[in-house]
């Protein structure tokens, strides 16, 4: 046989052997934890932003007008996009397979 097919042949039977409920259970709760971290970070940047707008829009940072205040939001949601949402949505924790 080949490498690659024994390596194949391994994993399979490796995967056979070892998939038993508690194994599945330690995986679940482990993708659980996981996607728990995942969901605090996302609302405590959710939150860091919505403090940033609250600091330009609720005090007089910014005294000159209205425009100045929408390019600093509009700068702030491009940044928050670019920086956090798009590369937390990529690196999202899913289920394990079973």
């Amino acid at each position: 046989m080949e490498h690659e097919q024994r390596m194949t042949c391994l994993d399979w039977v490796s995967r056979v052997l070892h998939d038993t409920p508690e194994s599945r259970a330690a995986k679940q709760w482990g993708s659980r934890k996981d996607l728990l971290v995942w969901r605090v970070l996302t609302v405590w940047w959710t939150l860091c932003l919505l403090t940033a707008l609250g600091i330009v829009w609720g005090t007089d940072v910014f005294p000159d007008g209205v425009a100045l205040r929408i390019g600093m939001t509009i700068f702030a949601l491009a940044a928050y996009a670019i920086t956090f949402f798009v590369p937390m949505s990529v690196t999202r924790p899913s289920p394990p397979r079973t």
